[in-house]
């Protein structure tokens, strides 16, 4: 059987970024500073196992981005919501000791 990769589909403006060769991974907290209120992205049943849940925005250092770019880009893929990093909260190597980065980010404009 043979498996086609996802970034092998349509226009290629609209692909997947390639697998970096080295796996890092970024969380953001993203904190409203006008009333404390932190950000939390809804994942439907579907896509979360069968029970809906709440997350952080996270995901993967795509290749040519550092945590920093990573960060402010899945808060803005995942919750819709512009941010700017403003510093790192922890950084510790995970199993196969991949770097993962949880950041301090809050939003533009108060969103």
């Amino acid at each position: 059987m043979r498996f086609i990769c996802t970034n092998e589909h349509g226009p290629e403006e609209e692909r997947e970024p390639a697998f970096p060769a080295f796996s890092a991974f970024s969380w953001v907290i993203c904190r409203r500073p006008s009333d404390g209120k932190v950000l939390l992205c809804h994942e439907p049943a579907a896509i979360a196992g069968g029970k809906p849940n709440y997350w952080f925005p996270a995901g993967r250092v795509d290749e040519g981005e550092t945590f920093l770019m990573a960060g402010e880009r899945e808060t803005l893929e995942e919750a819709g919501v512009k941010a700017k990093v403003k510093g790192v909260l922890v950084f510790k190597l995970g199993g196969g000791l991949v770097p993962r980065v949880v950041l301090y980010a809050e939003p533009f404009e108060d969103q």
